[in-house]
């Protein structure tokens, strides 16, 4: 947990600051369905499509949920290589358990505790202002 936090904090920083006093937390459900996504208002049901893409290998539509900009950088082969080293680490991944939004700083923030085959797992989802997923990092429990 210590090791990703410098990468919290770098993010925090970049999105203006996060306070958690202000969190909502939703049930996880089944995934939105993809005009969702292309609609960008819902980060939940974003995150949750994401989440779901990564999970059934479809990487090339997890990466359309991506920020333009980082989008020149990230490819679906390379965000298949960060899925695949996180269910090296984990096992397969078998749902989400619980999705908490935190809107207080200038961008949401979507932690999704995902349960994987050898426990939980926290996945962090840094959204831009535009609701475009502009960071995904995973931490243990």
């Amino acid at each position: 947990m210590k090791r990703y936090l410098p990468v919290i904090v770098i993010a925090a920083a970049l999105l203006g600051g996060i306070a958690p006093a202000q969190a909502q937390t939703a049930p996880a459900g089944d995934a939105a369905a993809v005009d969702v996504l292309a609609q960008g208002t819902d980060v939940t049901a974003i995150a949750e499509t994401f989440i779901d893409s990564l999970a059934s290998g479809d990487y090339a539509t997890a990466l359309q949920s991506y920020d333009p900009a980082i989008r020149t950088t990230l490819t679906a082969e390379s965000l298949a290589q960060q899925w695949d080293d996180l269910i090296a680490s984990t096992g397969a991944y078998e749902g989400p358990v619980s999705i908490t939004v935190d809107d207080s700083g200038d961008a949401p923030v979507v932690i999704m505790t995902g349960q994987f085959e050898n426990g939980p797992r926290d996945l962090f989802i840094l959204f831009n202002s535009s609701n475009q997923v502009i960071s995904m990092d995973a931490m243990e429990f």
